[in-house]
């Protein structure tokens, strides 16, 4: 498991968190080409009602690789962000 801490996370989503990340293994398109799927918790979203509302994030990677190594050339999340962002 894998929480990222206050430094990762600025602006009004300094105080989420993120538990059970995990990365399936990617599977080769082209030799510089991958596609991969993702998926974590996200803590910190409140409802309108104030109450706390962990949410389950997907996404679907596609990463290429250059000269620098590999990186992301595509994300798409399947797991909508239905939550309001109450910053102070």
């Amino acid at each position: 498991m894998h929480t990222l801490s206050p430094a990762e996370l600025t602006g009004p989503y300094r105080d989420f968190t993120v538990t059970d990340f995990a990365v399936e293994p990617p599977c080769a398109l082209h030799p510089d080409v991958a596609i991969m799927n993702a998926h974590w918790r996200l803590h910190g979203f409140k409802t309108v009602k104030g109450e706390s509302a962990p949410t389950d994030v997907r996404a679907t990677l596609i990463v290429r690789r250059d000269d620098e190594g590999w990186r992301y050339a595509v994300a798409r999340f399947m797991v909508p962000l239905h939550a309001t962002v109450q910053t102070a």
